[in-house]
């Protein structure tokens, strides 16, 4: 008799290359021997049994797609720390074809934006490489992200080809890390205090300074970038683990239990790409070079469930509200003009299960909810088409409160009729690890 089972955390240790929709519907009407082996065995194929995995849960009962969603979640789990394998000598020929033919092995949204002196790619050597180091080794290092509107649907397209220079490059996993450069700044401050500043946070704050004053930095510029099959996102200050100049003195700054330097394109979690400034120590004059830099940034990678948790008609009254273990939703407009149809949601976070760290500094819980907003929810068509909103307008404060504003365009006037989507998210923290050496100084 087919029944719930329960799907244990299993990775085999070779997988087998059953057929994955066989092993799919297993899950949904097999016994609980052949549910528990089907999760196995899917477990064990990985990343490849996703799309068959997705695909039934579409039409699947309650109790089979829970167990669906158990394996899926396994499977990304595992995946979402490790690097995308490609193989190279299953593509040769012009870029853009190449490019293409990698997009296909990968399910990433590619493109070759160069069209002139378009190179031939001989085919590579047998074996598995890494995403990104075939990205270095095809020579199309520089890489834009160019996200396409709807935006909350879709990763962004990876532009590859563009003519920039070469940054010094490194890779850790699924992430891409370039220094684009260094920067030493002095600054004397000519007026006494005391001064009225604001904090990281935006709170007024009183800076006691009797005297002018020099202020000197030197940071270096870096920047992140993860494969685009998921989000992610900075959890906690990033940190020098090794700095050492061309004679042999320590870079490594002063600990300051206060400092959080965020990443300044990361807006929310909902980021595949993002800058970040790290402090380091002056050097001394007579230094010509880095010689060692080594460091890490403590982040969270995000994928969104297959299904969402809620679908239900986007109709009034006013007031109504969507509730959820992690945040309620309540609707406080919905405004039909001729050209769109406005919607406002107040949003309120239940930061207890928001899985925030255990310490965790309070713009993260900005950045956990504006991820929330952008990226699960969605605003569609009956029929499920995504409509054409224009979002982004609103606030979120660390208190978990916050306010979302989306526009829906509606093409020659016609009414529109939408229905309101909420998914949760699937994260797993990582930490990114860079390392470059022989920078020159500025």
């Amino acid at each position: 008799m087919p029944g719930a089972c329960l799907v244990p955390v299993v990775i085999l240790s070779m997988a087998i290359a059953p057929d994955a929709a066989s092993l799919v519907s297993k899950l949904g009407s097999g016994t609980e021997a052949e549910c528990i082996e089907a999760a196995d065995r899917l477990a064990a194929i990985g990343r490849e049994a996703l799309p068959a995995i997705e695909s039934a849960m579409v039409k699947a009962d309650a109790p089979a797609r829970a167990r669906m969603l158990a394996v899926w979640e396994t499977i990304q789990k595992k995946a979402m720390p490790r690097p995308t394998m490609i193989r190279l000598d299953e593509v040769h020929g012009p870029m853009p074809e190449v490019v293409r033919a990698i997009g296909e092995q990968t399910g990433f949204r590619l493109a070759w934006t160069t069209h002139h002196n378009v190179p031939e790619v001989a085919a590579g050597p047998p074996g598995l490489v890494p995403f990104w180091e075939a990205i270095e080794k095809l020579g199309a290092g520089p890489c834009f992200f160019h996200q396409e509107l709807p935006a909350v649907r879709y990763f962004p397209v990876v532009e590859l080809g563009a003519s920039v220079p070469q940054y010094p490059t490194t890779t850790d996993g699924p992430f891409r890390i370039l220094l684009h450069g260094l920067h030493e700044s002095r600054d004397r401050l000519l007026i006494p205090g005391p001064w009225i500043g604001s904090n990281p946070l935006n709170a007024r704050m009183q800076i006691g300074r009797s005297a002018t004053m020099v202020e000197q930095r030197f940071y270096l510029d870096i920047e992140i970038q993860v494969e685009p099959r998921m989000w992610f996102g900075q959890v906690a200050p990033p940190r020098a683990i090794e700095a050492i100049d061309d004679r042999g003195r320590s870079l490594l700054p002063h600990e300051d239990g206060d400092a959080f330097p965020q990443m300044s394109f990361l807006i929310s979690e909902g980021s595949t790409q993002g800058h970040l400034q790290l402090d380091l120590a002056t050097p001394e004059p007579s230094a010509r070079s880095i010689a060692r830099l080594k460091g890490t940034v403590p982040v969270v990678l995000q994928v969104r469930r297959p299904l969402p948790e809620f679908d239900v008609p986007l109709v009034g009254p006013v007031g109504r509200t969507f509730p959820f273990e992690e945040v309620t939703f309540t609707l406080k407009e919905l405004r039909d003009d001729p050209q769109a149809l406005s919607v406002s949601f107040e949003i309120q976070a239940n930061l207890e299960k928001l899985e925030l760290p255990p310490k965790y500094p309070p713009r993260l819980v900005t950045s956990r909810l504006g991820s929330l907003a952008d990226h699960q929810v969605e605003i569609v068509h009956p029929d499920g088409r995504l409509l054409d909103t224009m979002a982004g307008s609103g606030f979120i404060n660390i208190n978990g409160q916050g306010r979302r504003n989306y526009r829906l365009n509606k093409p020659g006037g016609k009414p529109v009729l939408a229905r309101f989507r909420y998914y949760r998210m699937v994260r797993v923290p990582a930490e990114v690890v860079f390392e470059f050496r022989d920078i020159p100084l500025p």
